[in-house]
């Protein structure tokens, strides 16, 4: 039977979680590069990643205007995508010159702070691997997972960030708490993988499952394909 996995960009590398459906049982693993994390397991049929794939060479990306468009008064969760001209750039101030001449807007530092994994998920990334490999953003999968509603609470708040695991544990009792468990046993602490990295791997897992399913969503509809040929798409 297929696996689905739920990725998150954390301080330590990629957190993946890998679900089987089989045994329900969940395995985490910290990859140090995109490259191993895409690679590491044939039989993950969807893996569902929170971070941009796919990218304009000027403006914004539609997936992104739609996604802030379904999170109303949340929309600042969603980050703007780097444009593929400023991808290389050196600093963030040379980033923000090439950016602000073709879309008017400067390069924050949230932003350029994912700039490496960006990279690194773009270099490893293909159009191929897109069959089974999608972007997802985990404030809309959490949103489709609450029945529809946003939930207002930042991720960063206790109550915002319990709002969030108690989703998780509603649908896998104790898989959250197993997880970290297993990351400890590995070794990770705080700085590695926060919790709201771990809540967000399984938002990723939950929604790779919706697709596996075929009742998960995609913004937009039919997405717009950038200059290597990369779908510029989230699913929820």
């Amino acid at each position: 039977m297929s696996r689905f996995a739920g990725v998150d960009g954390c301080p330590g590398g990629w957190l993946c979680i890998v679900y089987d459906p089989a045994t329900e049982r969940f395995r985490v693993t910290v990859f140090r590069s995109a490259d191993e994390m895409l690679s590491h397991d044939s039989k993950i049929s969807m893996m569902a990643i929170d971070m941009p794939i796919g990218l304009a060479d000027a403006g914004r990306r539609r997936c992104d205007e739609l996604a802030r468009n379904r999170l109303g008064s949340r929309h600042v969760c969603v980050m703007n995508a780097p444009i593929r001209p400023a991808l290389y750039a050196p600093s963030r101030l040379a980033a923000s010159a090439i950016t602000e001449r073709a879309t008017g807007r400067r390069v924050g530092s949230n932003e350029w702070a994912l700039y490496p994994k960006i990279i690194n998920l773009d270099i490893a990334i293909s159009p191929a691997l897109q069959t089974r490999c999608v972007e997802i953003h985990p404030e809309l999968g959490f949103s489709a997972w609450n029945g529809g509603d946003v939930i207002p609470l930042s991720k960063q708040t206790q109550s915002g960030r319990q709002e969030r695991e108690r989703l998780i544990d509603t649908t896998w009792p104790g898989a959250r708490l197993d997880v970290l468990a297993q990351l400890k046993r590995q070794g990770h602490n705080r700085q590695h993988v926060a919790l709201d990295d771990v809540n967000d791997a399984f938002a990723a897992v939950w929604t790779a499952c919706r697709i596996g399913a075929g009742q998960a969503e995609r913004l937009p509809e039919t997405p717009e394909v950038d200059s290597r040929g990369l779908r510029m798409e989230i699913w929820f």
